[in-house]
């Protein structure tokens, strides 16, 4: 919702005032924000308002960036060349996409597995292991149970490797 509504104020801002590259600028500083806020939220133990923080600030951020990127192309180039601007500027955003969640899933593929049989201990099966790493929802002890934290260190250990 913030990522749409800022989008939208981000483009009225750009039409009235005819500039952009402050608002890219910007943008990409709420969103590092945002990452720094995240990198600190990667325990188990947050408060609700500080992960629904994390989240407004990335919105906020994504949609500045978003807008920035959609629209000046639109505006620079002739009609009959927008279709071609449009799919060059979203093919290397998702690109870019692309080779980060490659990038995530070969540390998630390569640490999570060992990170949750040293956290869980001797206690843990390898059946146990291989269904929490198949489907960390499914299987999981309750809250407030030595497993159930243990799982949360693993997955802490996980997202330490990979911020």
């Amino acid at each position: 919702m913030t990522q749409a509504l800022f989008g939208i104020l981000t483009g009225w801002v750009m039409l009235t005032t005819g500039r952009y590259k402050w608002l890219t600028v910007g943008g990409a500083v709420v969103r590092l924000l945002g990452y720094a806020l995240m990198y600190r939220l990667r325990g188990q133990y947050n408060s609700l308002a500080e992960v629904f923080i994390q989240q407004v600030l990335q919105g906020i951020g994504t949609g500045i960036i978003h807008a920035v990127l959609l629209v000046p192309p639109q505006i620079v180039v002739p009609h009959a060349q927008l279709a071609q601007v449009l799919s060059l500027t979203l093919s290397m955003a998702f690109l870019g996409k692309s080779v980060g969640s490659a990038i995530a899933g070969g540390i998630y593929t390569n640490t999570m597995r060992p990170a949750l049989r040293a956290y869980l201990g001797a206690n843990a099966t390898a059946q146990m292991v291989e269904n929490l790493y198949n489907s960390i929802t499914k299987g999981v002890p309750a809250w407030g149970t030595l497993q159930r934290d243990a799982i949360n260190l693993a997955v802490g250990h996980y997202a330490r490797i990979l911020i």
